[in-house]
């Protein structure tokens, strides 16, 4: 039985017996699993993730002091723009684990449902700059919110990254339209069951065989936990890990 000395540090660390529980075993994710269990995704962020951090500082201090009425937490609220931006952008773990598989898998087609402020997106986007035929799409609902993510991705890929302002379920069609199906999707929309099982669905569409899918918060409700586990049942999902209790990374069939 662990100390209790030994159960805090792998908590400080995230190198805990918790980092990866797996739920379908495979080949796709071995590397992945192993990675996050030897402390990658609390490891010392690499020249590209730091560049993506220090842009989003500046974003939060280039916002400070605005108010804007935006979305938050599922509601319509009033609140400082810099201080929504430190709130919802993805963490600097969550930049590490989406950079890792962009790296790792150097798919041509990436898709993000709920970009936000664009952060996660500009972390799958700088492990894929030297990929020439990468094609990276966001979407956002909040138009303002989404011109800020589309600038930032710009930053990174120029015109072959855009975060699209709009509902997932009017613009992500479109997007596989024209850019073909995904082999990379990072899913930080609205938390709820329903919500996110419609995201899986839509996957099933919008995904080709042998993509990675990461959704994350599936530890923000009991309902979220149940419908990560109710994907990952599904014949649609041959592999999966859950890092950390909250990013379950899933491969599609």
């Amino acid at each position: 039985m662990a100390s209790l000395l030994e159960k805090l540090l792998g908590t400080i660390t995230g190198r805990g017996a918790d980092v990866v529980a797996v739920a379908k075993p495979g080949p796709v994710l071995a590397e992945l699993s192993a990675w996050a269990a030897a402390g990658g995704t609390t490891a010392r962020p690499t020249a590209a993730l730091a560049a993506v951090q220090a842009r989003m500082a500046t974003v939060a201090a280039e916002l400070a002091g605005q108010r804007r009425q935006t979305s938050f937490r599922h509601e319509l609220v009033d609140m400082d723009a810099g201080e929504l931006v430190k709130k919802i952008s993805s963490s600097r773990r969550a930049q590490t684990i989406v950079h890792q598989l962009a790296v790792t898998f150097k798919p041509s087609r990436v898709l993000e449902l709920g970009s936000a402020f664009g952060s996660a997106t500009m972390a799958m986007a700088s492990g894929l700059a030297a990929v020439a035929s990468v094609r990276l799409d966001g979407i956002e609902l909040d138009p303002w919110r989404a011109g800020i993510a589309d600038t930032n991705v710009k930053s990174v890929l120029g015109d072959r990254g855009a975060v699209h302002a709009g509902s997932i379920g009017e613009v992500l069609p479109g997007l596989v339209r024209e850019g073909g199906k995904a082999g990379l999707v990072f899913v930080d929309a609205v938390h709820r069951l329903e919500e996110t099982w419609a995201y899986h669905l839509c996957m099933l569409d919008s995904v080709h065989s042998g993509a990675v899918v990461v959704y994350d918060d599936v530890d923000w409700s009991q309902d979220m936990t149940r419908c990560w586990r109710e994907i990952v049942a599904t014949p649609d999902v041959v592999e999966a890990v859950l890092l950390h209790n909250r990013w379950g990374v899933a491969v599609y069939r």
